[in-house]
């Protein structure tokens, strides 16, 4: 039987143009039955390299021909270093997604890359992983080399903003910087348009290779507890990313820390506590926090923990109401948890550790949902039919009880919780079951 051929990713015709004053490298990048697309960067002018390589591009397409396990054709030049480091990369990722198939990389021109811009850059949102960094690098390490450039692409930012708040933030951004004693280097690019599997830190990665700074710094934001160091942590470096690394530009995964030590850290920089934003709700309006998506809240409870909160004009919304009202998924439980646990040590703190407390419990009981409605779908079910009204009253009667802690019962107004326990469902009447369904 002939071997079907493999799907292919080709990145070829590696250009270096002018756009609108800017520099502007780019290369076609052609699936397999798809029409070509060409992948940008657009980077200030006086940036620009000395000759074009194509090393960012086979690390932005690597995940996206991993994600659809095709093979990557890489017909430009590319890094020796990172030739080198592609079959770790690639098992790396492989090993992280559920890949169609193996992919095989396939650099076809080995090429030394252009001279490095001299001097460390750091990637800067201004939330608090890059605030963090950038105090840590500018006043706590002694041993880095200082950052002078700090890399912000609006295009990174929620694809769903306005455009005017994406000047805003950008504009904002600068500002940050320059309070910094840095100078913002804003880059364009398609990448994260075009590659639907290029995120997180291969679009973080191939930005900074097609930037050339000799170090950049990618800020940590691996740890997803509140309060505690993470297992092998030694300091604030971290060499996971020497992978992405050229011989034109180290790149350095920096200031790994816990959450609520990371907030501890800006908390002693005014600029950082001025300018901070954090917030990732969708329909923005303007440019600033809002106070009341999860993100914000959890923040704004490590600011008060941290004894902050009061010195942050970033955030103005009342705490207790916000959370107590907070009824969004949470991204980070775990470090919800770890509020809870910090809050409820102090007296004076119970009323915000119970609104914690409910939020964890709101977001627990709506996957728990999510979970039955899964297993209600699921034919084997009735397999178990003989059992299932007794489960389910049992069920039921959670449920009913969750409920009037989470959602006090309207038409029992001025009630106490304690004083009126929820009560057992009576029959079947509650779980939506038919009588064929029910006498099985």
């Amino acid at each position: 039987m002939e071997r079907t051929r493999a799907l292919q990713v080709i990145i070829d015709d590696l250009q270096l143009a002018s756009h609108a004053g800017a520099c502007e490298i780019s290369a076609r990048a052609t699936r397999t039955g798809r029409a070509p697309v060409r992948l940008w960067w657009r980077i200030p002018a006086e940036l620009a390299p000395a000759w074009p390589d194509g090393s960012p591009f086979v690390v932005a397409a690597l995940l996206w021909a991993v994600h659809h396990g095709e093979e990557l054709v890489a017909d430009v030049p590319i890094s020796p270093r990172l030739a080198g480091s592609l079959g770790a990369i690639e098992a790396l990722y492989a090993s992280r997604r559920s890949a169609r198939s193996k992919t095989v990389v396939e650099p076809t021109r080995i090429a030394t890359p252009p001279p490095a811009q001299r001097g460390t850059a750091c990637f800067f949102s201004r939330g608090v992983d890059s605030w963090h960094s950038v105090v840590t690098a500018l006043e706590d390490d002694r041993e880095a080399a200082p950052v002078e450039h700090l890399i912000y692409s609006p295009d990174f930012l929620n694809p769903d903003w306005p455009s005017h708040v994406v000047k805003a933030h950008r504009d904002a951004t600068g500002e940050a910087a320059t309070s910094a004693g840095c100078r913002l280097v804003a880059v364009e690019t398609n990448v994260a348009r075009e590659l639907d599997g290029c995120s997180g830190t291969l679009r973080l990665a191939s930005t900074a290779l097609a930037l050339g700074f000799s170090q950049v710094l990618i800020p940590s934001n691996a740890n997803r507890r509140l309060g505690r160091r993470p297992r092998g942590s030694a300091g604030s470096r971290s060499s996971s990313e020497q992978h992405f690394s050229t011989e034109r530009t180290e790149i350095v995964r920096y200031a790994e820390a816990p959450r609520l030590e990371k907030v501890r850290s800006i908390a002693r920089c005014r600029e950082a506590l001025e300018t901070l934003h954090v917030c990732e709700r969708s329909r923005a309006v303007t440019a600033e926090n809002c106070g009341r998506c999860e993100k914000c809240l959890r923040t704004m409870l490590a600011l008060h923990i941290a004894g902050a909160l009061e010195r942050c004009p970033a955030f103005s919304t009342d705490l207790l109401e916000a959370v107590a009202d907070m009824r969004k998924p949470l991204s980070h439980r775990q470090q919800w948890l770890d509020i809870h646990d910090l809050l409820r040590a102090s007296e004076e703190e119970r009323p915000l550790a119970a609104a914690v407390r409910l939020v964890i419990a709101r977001h627990d009981l709506g996957r728990i949902a999510g979970d039955l409605g899964e297993l209600a779908d699921d034919p084997a079910l009735w397999q178990v039919a003989k059992r299932l009204p007794g489960n389910a009253r049992q069920a039921t009667a959670l449920a009913v009880q969750a409920q009037l802690v989470i959602d006090p019962v309207a038409d029992r107004p001025g009630k106490s919780l304690v004083k009126h326990p929820a009560k057992r469902p009576q029959g079947d009447a509650r779980l939506g079951l038919d009588r064929r369904e029910r006498g099985a």
